[in-house]
């Protein structure tokens, strides 16, 4: 699919995982939802591994983080959460102004809602 057609309710699985990937330590960048799938591979600890993925604009523009067995929520405010088709990935999202930022992609990763 065309990356300017591509947006959170008709991308698949394929079209997420072929996203480009964030540099692992840029936590700077804000996204107004992420989507979060599994890469269907088992981490180290056992868990499987999770790829969050940043969106603005109802578009996936990166992977933010992959290969994550845990994430570390810290929420100023309350999120929503929906499933988009036909990725099945959970989205989460918040109706204020409120950002979310990807802390350093490592196993355990940080992921903050804020102003």
């Amino acid at each position: 699919m065309n990356d300017k057609d591509l947006r959170i309710d008709n991308a698949t699985r394929a079209d997420l995982l072929s996203l480009p990937v964030r540099k692992w330590d840029d936590d700077k960048k804000r996204y107004d939802s992420l989507l979060i799938i599994s890469n269907g591979k088992k981490h180290d600890s056992g868990w499987g591994e999770m790829v969050i993925i940043g969106c603005v604009d109802e578009k996936p523009i990166e992977i933010a983080a992959s290969g994550l067995d845990d994430i570390n929520w810290h929420l100023q405010y309350n999120p929503r959460t929906d499933c988009a088709l036909p990725s099945r990935a959970m989205r989460f999202w918040y109706r204020g102004e409120g950002k979310y930022r990807v802390g350093c992609a490592l196993s355990s990763t940080d992921v903050y809602l804020e102003d």
